[in-house]
C-alpha cells in the first residue's frame, strides 16, 4: 500500500515550509441571537493565544492537540543567534503538521507497506542524534514470532520491530536516521508481515492491523550553514523549500511610505505567499535596525524613505537611474546565518519596478549575483480570468488528468491505496445535470481472480461505478466511460481510482502472494464537464475556494487592499498578513496586487477592482462611504445591526470583536465585491484577519457576516439582499424553478391538456361542418343526414316522417316534388352541372315529368 504524500514538487501534497523571516520596510430572533451570543463570548474574555514576538502567528503554527492553540516558541529558530558558536539545534518534523500525513496510517492484511517523503533542508548540516519517532499501535491478535514492521529510508532497511502484546497499546519507537542513508528529497517506508495463526488464515482477517500515528515525527539534530547569497538560487535563503518551520516577516516602516513603496511591499509579500505555498508566511513585531532583525531581512523603499538600506548597499545605490529598480541579496552584516533581500531605486518607481520584477516567474532570467539593475519590466500577460494551473479549465468542457499536473501511475498489490487525484474549480462554475462523464483508460496485469477483482472509482467518498477486472490474462489500454452525477460535484472534488486486486485462485488456506498484482491509471484519462458561470454573492463561505471572487484572476490583478488614510503600523501589517493569505492562494506567472491607502485609490480602481478594506480606529474616506450599505457598525461603546436598512440590533456595550463583512461594489462596477476587516483594536483586528488566514475557521464561514471572538469562536449572519454573479442558461432556470414549485407544475399541467381539448374540439367542429357544407352544396354527392338537416325538413315539411336512415338527397327530392311547379334533381340542371338530361340551360331546363318517388319507410331494430 503506496501514499503520494510529502514534499516532492508536484505532488498533490507538499510539505510545510518554514523559515524565520524579517522584512525592514517603510511606514429577525435567530440572528439577534448568533450576535447576542457573540457578544457573550467577547465580555466573558475569549482572547486570542499570541505566540511572543509575533504580530501574526499564521494560520498553519503548529498547535497543541488538545487545546487547539498555538505552540509557544515555535518561530524561535535559533539559527539566527548563533553567531559563531554554530551550537547543535534540533526541530521535531511531525507527520500530521510538516509532512501532511491527515490521518493516522493502517497497514492492513497480512502484508502492507505505507510510504511518506520528507525533506532535508539546505541550510542545515544534520547531525548524529537524528532520529525517527513513531508512535505504534496494533491487533492483539497478532503472532510475535511472524509478526513484524520494519522501517526503510530510501530502501536502506533501518530497523525490524517485533509486534508483540508489549507494544499493543500506543508505543513510541526511536530509530536512529543515518546521516549518510539522507538526500534532498527521501522516502520513508513502512512495511508490515502480519499474522493471527500458523495453519489457515485469511489474509484480509479484520484483526490484521497495524497503526503508525499521525503524530509521529522525525527529529533532526542540526547545525546553521552559513547563508551564501545569489539571486539566482531566489528564494533561498529567504526561503527553504525544503525547510521545515514558519516563514516569519518582521517589518520596519517609515513615517511617509509612498504609494508605489506600498504597492511594492504588497507585491512581494503576495510573491513570497505564492513560493511558500502549502506552508505559511508569519507576520512578525517590527523592528527598526538592522541589528534588532532575528533572521532573514527584507528591505523596501527608496534611501528616503528607509536609511537602512544605505548600510546596506553603500555606494551601490547610486548604480540605479531614475526609473530603475535595484534588486539585491546579500549577508546580514550582523549575523552570518541570515540573509538581506533589498528592493530599492532612486525613486518609489524603481523601487516598485524592483518588486514587480523579483515577483516574476522569469525573474532567473534577468537576475543573478549580489545586485542586479532593472530598467524594464519583465513582460508578462495578464491572467485571464478562471484560469489557474490547479484549476479546472474554464474555456472548454473537456480535459485531462495530464492537464491537471498528473502523470501515469501504478500501483500493487492487495491493498493497493487509492490514485488520488483533486479537480478544483471556483465555486461559481455550475455544473449541468446528467451531463458529466469520466473518461477512464487503465490496463492491469494477469493472474487476477475475476469474481474479486474490481477497479472502483469514487468522487467525494461516494462510489460511482465498480468495473470487474475479469480477463486472467491482463488488458491494456482499456477505456470506458463513467457516468457522474451532478449532485455530487463540488467546486473541490476528491477523486479516487482504487484497484482492488486478488490473486487468481484466491483461497484462504493457500499460499498468498500479491507483487504480481498491479493496475495502471494512465494520465489520459478525461473528463467531459460542461458547465456555466453563476453564483449568488455577497458569500463569504467562497473563500475557502481559491479566496473567491479575489482569486478570479490568478494574478490578483483585480484586487486590492485599501488601509486607512493614515495608516498605522498595526494597519499595514493586517494588509500585508492578507497580502501574504492571497499569494498563498492563488499561482500565477506575475503579480499584480494593489496595495493603497483610501485617499489614492482613483475612481477607476473602486469600480474595476475587489477591494478589501481594513477597517480600525484610523480615519479610512472610503469606509465612510461605505456605511449605508455596511449591515454592521461598530463604533467604540455602540454596535447597530441592519436587516434590509432598518435596524434590528442596537446595543451599548464596551467589548468588542473582529468582523468580517462583505458587501456589493457601490461604485457601478460590474460583479464587484468589497470585504470589510474590521477590529477596532490590535487583537480584534487580528482575530479578523484569521477568518480569512486560519483554513479552520475559513472552511465555517458562510453568509455575508462572521464574528471573531477568539479561539476560534466564529459566528457567522446572513443578512440583507444578494446579487447574482453570472447568468443562468433559461433551461436551468425553469428546471429548477420546476422542482422548486412543482405543484405549480401539476397545476399547469392540467390547464395545458384542458386547453389542448378545447383546441381539439374546436377543429373537430370545424371539420364537421366543411363536410356537411360539401355534402349538402350544389352538385354534391349527397350523403347521410345529420340531426341539423332533419330538423330543417321537419321545419319546412311538418307533414314528413323522416326514417333514421333516409339520405339527405331523398329527402331534399321529396320536398321539391311536393313543391308546387317544382321539379326533382334528376329532370332539372344543378348549379353544379352544365344541362340535366332535359334541361334548358344551366340549371333552369324544364324536363321530362317522372314519376314522384315515395320515401322508403321507417325501419326499425328489429327488421
Amino acid at each position: 500500500m503506496t501514499m503520494a504524500l510529502g514534499r516532492y514538487p508536484g505532488l498533490q501534497s507538499s510539505g510545510r515550509q518554514w523559515k524565520s523571516l524579517n522584512v525592514l520596510a517603510p511606514a429577525s430572533g435567530a440572528r439577534l441571537w448568533c450576535l447576542a451570543m457573540c457578544a457573550l463570548s467577547c465580555h466573558l474574555g475569549l482572547a486570542t493565544e499570541a505566540t511572543s514576538g509575533l504580530w501574526w502567528e499564521g494560520a498553519d503554527a503548529p498547535r497543541d492537540a488538545d487545546s487547539g492553540l498555538v505552540v509557544q516558541g515555535w518561530g524561535d529558530l535559533a539559527c539566527f543567534e548563533d553567531g559563531d558558536t554554530k551550537p547543535v539545534h534540533a526541530l521535531d518534523a511531525v507527520f500530521e503538521n510538516d509532512l501532511f500525513v491527515q490521518t493516522d496510517l493502517v497497514l492492513p492484511g497480512i502484508s502492507s507497506v505505507q510510504t511518506i517523503t520528507f525533506t532535508r533542508p539546505r541550510l542545515w548540516e544534520l547531525e548524529e542524534g537524528s532520529e525517527i519517532r513513531l508512535l505504534v499501535e496494533h491487533s492483539s491478535s497478532l503472532i510475535p514470532e511472524r509478526s513484524h514492521l520494519t522501517v526503510y529510508v530510501n530502501e536502506i532497511n533501518l530497523s525490524s520491530i517485533r509486534l508483540d502484546r508489549s507494544n499493543a497499546s500506543s508505543t513510541e519507537f526511536r530509530i536512529p536516521l543515518p546521516v549518510s542513508a539522507l538526500k534532498d528529497f527521501n522516502v520513508l517506508k513502512l512495511a508490515v508481515a502480519q499474522h493471527y495463526t500458523d495453519d489457515c488464515e485469511d489474509p484480509f482477517d479484520p484483526s490484521l492491523w497495524t497503526k503508525v500515528s499521525r503524530r509521529s515525527k522525525l527529529h533532526f539534530a542540526f547545525r546553521c550553514k552559513r547563508v551564501n547569497p545569489d539571486l539566482a538560487k531566489y528564494p533561498l535563503p529567504i526561503f527553504d523549500r525544503q525547510g521545515y518551520g514558519p516563514a516569519v516577516l518582521n517589518y520596519v516602516l517609515p513615517r511617509e511610505p509612498s504609494r508605489q513603496t506600498l504597492d511594492a511591499l504588497g507585491v512581494i509579500t503576495a510573491a513570497l505567499g505564492r513560493e511558500v505555498s502549502y506552508g505559511h508566511l508569519a507576520i512578525g513585531q517590527p523592528v527598526e535596525r538592522l541589528e534588532d532583525a532575528r533572521g532573514n531581512l527584507v528591505l523596501v523603499g527608496t534611501v528616503q524613505e528607509n536609511p537602512e538600506i544605505a548600510r546596506l548597499l553603500g555606494t551601490e545605490v547610486d548604480l540605479a537611474q531614475a526609473g530603475e529598480g535595484i534588486v539585491a541579496l546579500l549577508a546580514n552584516p550582523y549575523n552570518p546565518y541570515a540573509a538581506a533581500l533589498v528592493l530599492s531605486g532612486r525613486d518609489p518607481t524603481g523601487v516598485l519596478l524592483a518588486a514587480r520584477t523579483l515577483a516574476s516567474t522569469r525573474r532567473h532570467e534577468v537576475l543573478s549575483g549580489s545586485v542586479s539593475v532593472v530598467n524594464l519590466e519583465i513582460d508578462l500577460p495578464v491572467s485571464e480570468l478562471r484560469a489557474g494551473p490547479r484549476l479546472v479549465p474554464a474555456d472548454r468542457d473537456e480535459f485531462t488528468l495530464q492537464e491537471l499536473g498528473e502523470s501515469d501511475r501504478t500501483v500493487r498489490g492487495f491493498f493497493a491505496s487509492p490514485v488520488r487525484i483533486e479537480v478544483r474549480a471556483l465555486p461559481d462554475m455550475q455544473f449541468y445535470e446528467r451531463r458529466q462523464t469520466l473518461h477512464l483508460h487503465y490496463s492491469y496485469g494477469a493472474q487476477l481472480e475475476g469474481r474479486l477483482s474490481t477497479l472502483e472509482v469514487r468522487w467525494n467518498n461516494i462510489t460511482l461505478q465498480s468495473i470487474p477486472l475479469t480477463n486472467p490474462d491482463g488488458e491494456n489500454d482499456v477505456r470506458t466511460e463513467v457516468n457522474i452525477p451532478q449532485a455530487v460535484m463540488a467546486p473541490y472534488n476528491d477523486v479516487q481510482f482504487v484497484f482492488n486486486l486478488f490473486p487468481r485462485g484466491y483461497d484462504v488456506c493457500t499460499t498468498k502472494t500479491d507483487r504480481q498484482l498491479w493496475g495502471t491509471l494512465f494520465a489520459d484519462t478525461g473528463f467531459t464537464l460542461p458547465h456555466y458561470f453563476w453564483t449568488r454573492m455577497p458569500e463569504l463561505g467562497h473563500l475557502k475556494y481559491e479566496m473567491y471572487p479575489f482569486g478570479l484572476y490568478q494574478d490578483l490583478s483585480q484586487t486590492a487592499i485599501v488601509l486607512p488614510d493614515r495608516p498605522e503600523v498595526t494597519d499595514i501589517l493586517a494588509g500585508l498578513a492578507l497580502a501574504a493569505e492571497l499569494g498563498r492562494a492563488t499561482a500565477a506567472d506575475r503579480v499584480g496586487l494593489t496595495l493603497a491607502r483610501a485617499g489614492e485609490l482613483s475612481e477607476a480602481e473602486k469600480r474595476d477592482k475587489h477591494l478589501i478594506v481594513i477597517a480600525s480606529r484610523s480615519p479610512n474616506s472610503l469606509l465612510d462611504t461605505l456605511r449605508a450599505q455596511q449591515l454592521l457598525h461598530l463604533v467604540p461603546g455602540e454596535k447597530i445591526l441592519k436587516d434590509t436598512g432598518e435596524d434590528v440590533l442596537r446595543a451599548r456595550d464596551p467589548n468588542n470583536f473582529g468582523t468580517l463583512e462583505q458587501i456589493l461594489s457601490p461604485f457601478g462596477g460590474s460583479e464587484k465585491t468589497i470585504t470589510v476587516v474590521q477590529g477596532l483594536t490590535e487583537a480584534h483586528l487580528k482575530d479578523a484577519i484569521r477568518l480569512m488566514t486560519d483554513m479552520r475557521l475559513k472552511s465555517r464561514l458562510s453568509g455575508n457576516i462572521a464574528l471573531a471572538a477568539g479561539n476560534g469562536h466564529l459566528v457567522s449572519l446572513d443578512l440583507g439582499e444578494r446579487a447574482n454573479f453570472g447568468d443562468k442558461p433559461m433551461a436551468v432556470e425553469l428546471q429548477e424553478r420546476g422542482r422548486d414549485n412543482y405543484w405549480l407544475v401539476i397545476l399547469l399541467l392540467f390547464v395545458a391538456l384542458f386547453l389542448i381539448y378545447l383546441c381539439l374540439r374546436y377543429l373537430l367542429d370545424v371539420y364537421r361542418r366543411r363536410h356537411h357544407e360539401e355534402d349538402d352544396g350544389p352538385g354534391g354527392s349527397g350523403g347521410k343526414a345529420g340531426p341539423h338537416d332533419r330538423a330543417e325538413v321537419v321545419e319546412r315539411h311538418p307533414r314528413v316522417v323522416l326514417p333514421g336512415n333516409v339520405t339527405t338527397t331523398e329527402l331534399v327530392s321529396a320536398a321539391e316534388s311536393e313543391r308546387p311547379g317544382g321539379r326533382s334533381r334528376e329532370t332539372g340542371g344543378g348549379a353544379g352541372n352544365g344541362a340535366g338530361k332535359s334541361g334548358e340551360g344551366a340549371g333552369g331546363g324544364q324536363g321530362e315529368r317522372r314519376p314522384q318517388r315515395r320515401l322508403p319507410p321507417r325501419r326499425t331494430p328489429g327488421d
